[in-house]
């Protein structure tokens, strides 16, 4: 098992993580529980909009290098913007 956290402060906040989850492969990771989602104040980088976060507990045959390789993968499909500056 492992556990995930989750959320969006782009777009359509909840239709963004629903996106990102459908776009995990089921062959090699199934969904088992989600958490509420809770809209947050933003951290770090305070001029932007609110975020919706939230957790799942997943299984998975993968390694932890490899479930990370997909995560990336899903938060590059759906545009994320990684190379943004957090100030600390």
């Amino acid at each position: 098992k492992a556990y995930i956290a989750v959320g969006s402060n782009q777009g359509s906040l909840y239709q963004n993580i629903a996106t990102s989850l459908s776009l995990l492969p089921s062959s090699t990771i199934k969904l088992l529980r989600t958490s509420h989602l809770r809209l947050t104040s933003p951290m770090y980088v305070t001029d932007q909009p609110q975020f919706l976060n939230g957790a799942v507990e997943i299984e998975t045959t993968l390694s932890p290098r490899e479930l990370l390789w997909e995560l990336k993968r899903v938060e590059k499909e759906m545009g994320r913007n990684v190379n943004t500056k957090r100030e600390d």
